[in-house]
Protein backbone atom coordinates (compact mmCIF):
# COMPACT_ATOMS: atom_id res chain seq x y z
CA UNK A 1 0.00 0.00 0.00
CA UNK A 2 2.81 2.53 0.65
CA UNK A 3 3.97 2.11 -2.96
CA UNK A 4 0.47 2.90 -4.20
CA UNK A 5 0.35 6.09 -2.14
CA UNK A 6 3.78 7.17 -3.43
CA UNK A 7 2.73 6.57 -7.02
CA UNK A 8 -0.46 8.57 -6.56
CA UNK A 9 1.47 11.44 -5.00
CA UNK A 10 3.99 11.37 -7.83
CA UNK A 11 1.21 11.62 -10.44
CA UNK A 12 -0.39 14.45 -8.45
CA UNK A 13 -3.77 13.82 -10.06
CA UNK A 14 -6.43 15.97 -8.38
CA UNK A 15 -9.04 13.20 -8.24
CA UNK A 16 -6.68 10.79 -6.48
CA UNK A 17 -5.45 12.93 -3.62
CA UNK A 18 -6.56 12.47 -0.02
CA UNK A 19 -8.09 9.02 -0.44
CA UNK A 20 -5.78 7.06 1.89
CA UNK A 21 -8.61 5.91 4.16
CA UNK A 22 -10.68 4.73 1.22
CA UNK A 23 -7.70 2.90 -0.31
CA UNK A 24 -6.87 1.20 3.00
CA UNK A 25 -10.45 0.01 3.36
CA UNK A 26 -10.53 -1.18 -0.24
CA UNK A 27 -7.25 -3.03 0.26
CA UNK A 28 -8.56 -4.80 3.36
CA UNK A 29 -11.78 -5.83 1.57
CA UNK A 30 -9.78 -7.13 -1.36
CA UNK A 31 -7.46 -9.14 0.90
CA UNK A 32 -10.45 -10.65 2.74
CA UNK A 33 -12.14 -11.56 -0.55
CA UNK A 34 -8.96 -13.06 -1.95
CA UNK A 35 -8.46 -15.26 1.12
CA UNK A 36 -11.94 -16.76 0.68
CA UNK A 37 -11.89 -17.04 -3.14
CA UNK A 38 -11.46 -20.61 -4.31
CA UNK A 39 -13.34 -20.89 -7.59
CA UNK A 40 -10.19 -20.92 -9.70
CA UNK A 41 -6.43 -20.38 -9.39
CA UNK A 42 -5.31 -16.85 -8.63
CA UNK A 43 -2.15 -15.26 -9.98
CA UNK A 44 -0.89 -12.56 -7.62
CA UNK A 45 1.60 -10.12 -9.09
CA UNK A 46 3.38 -8.00 -6.53
CA UNK A 47 4.00 -4.71 -8.26
CA UNK A 48 6.07 -2.90 -5.62
CA UNK A 49 9.24 -3.30 -7.68
CA UNK A 50 7.63 -3.04 -11.11
CA UNK A 51 7.76 0.18 -13.11
CA UNK A 52 5.93 -0.01 -16.42
CA UNK A 53 6.66 3.61 -17.30
CA UNK A 54 10.45 3.65 -17.13
CA UNK A 55 10.97 -0.09 -17.65
CA UNK A 56 8.65 -1.43 -20.37
CA UNK A 57 10.31 -4.84 -19.99
CA UNK A 58 8.49 -5.16 -16.67
CA UNK A 59 5.17 -5.13 -18.52
CA UNK A 60 6.48 -7.77 -20.92
CA UNK A 61 7.38 -9.99 -17.95
CA UNK A 62 3.92 -9.63 -16.43
CA UNK A 63 2.23 -10.40 -19.75
CA UNK A 64 4.45 -13.44 -20.18
CA UNK A 65 3.58 -14.73 -16.72
CA UNK A 66 -0.15 -14.26 -17.35
CA UNK A 67 0.10 -16.16 -20.63
CA UNK A 68 1.98 -18.98 -18.88
CA UNK A 69 -0.72 -19.23 -16.21
CA UNK A 70 -3.58 -19.15 -18.72
CA UNK A 71 -2.05 -21.75 -21.02
CA UNK A 72 -1.50 -24.29 -18.27
CA UNK A 73 -3.29 -27.54 -18.94
CA UNK A 74 -4.27 -30.26 -16.56
CA UNK A 75 -5.97 -33.55 -17.19
CA UNK A 76 -8.30 -35.06 -14.67
CA UNK A 77 -8.35 -38.85 -14.55
CA UNK A 78 -10.95 -40.74 -12.58
CA UNK A 79 -9.65 -43.78 -10.76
Amino acid sequence: MPVLIKRIQKRAADGERDHCDYLSLLDSYYEDWLQAFDLCPVLTIRSDDLNFVSRPKHLDLVIERIHEKLSGREEMVLE
